[in-house]
């Protein structure tokens, strides 16, 4: 206040504000020259609930068998607080982000959520690529921190899996009469009531 005193200012405006939440919205780097100072000191502060990069630390110390479910359950729960989901209901890792309810700024904040916990700049536009939470969590730990892991198949082959199943569906669907189509559809309600 003494200071606001002293200034020779016709108009001043005092806020309470949060700069370390205030700055996870804006990605590092494209903050004004003039709050690029305050800008790194307030991403130097831990948020609570969260580390420094705990996560890779946790990943650099499990088996490769465990880290991919390990970065999934962390990725998850990252997404239901920029969310404002509940931990109790985590988001559906196969669904993409879009269905989820991200647009561009919770895409930013994601971004940062996730490159502060594993110490590495991670840019939204990523989400494009990868856009599941199951993609991501393959793509940050092969990818971004070159990590191997183990599973009973790898996001990528999940994914050509059921891209392929769904080619050959389609084909097959393509080449039926609308008969067989009816009876199709029949015989999927029958087995459905049964």
């Amino acid at each position: 206040m003494e200071y606001l005193i002293t200034e020779d200012c016709s108009q001043v405006g005092v806020l309470p504000i949060d700069w370390p939440k205030f700055f996870e919205r804006i990605p590092p780097g494209s903050e004004p020259a003039w709050l690029a100072e305050m800008a790194r000191d307030a991403r130097s502060v831990v948020l609570p609930g969260e580390s420094r990069p705990a996560l890779l630390e946790e990943l650099k110390n499990v088996t490769p068998a465990e880290r991919f479910e390990l970065a999934l359950t962390h990725i998850r729960k990252q997404a239901a607080r920029v969310l404002a989901i509940d931990d109790a209901d985590l988001p559906d890792p196969r669904r993409t982000l879009n269905e989820l309810g991200f647009d561009s700024l919770t895409a930013v904040e994601f971004a940062n959520r996730v490159g502060r916990s594993i110490g590495q700049h991670l840019k939204p536009a990523m989400l494009f690529d990868y856009p599941t939470l199951e993609s991501l969590a393959g793509y940050v730990v092969r990818e971004v921190l070159h990590l191997e892991f183990e599973a009973a198949a790898s996001p990528a082959e999940t994914i050509d899996d059921e891209d392929e199943s769904r080619a050959q569906t389609a084909a097959e669907v393509a080449g039926m009469s609308e008969e067989e189509m009816d009876a199709l559809v029949s015989q999927q309600l029958e087995q459905l009531q049964t």
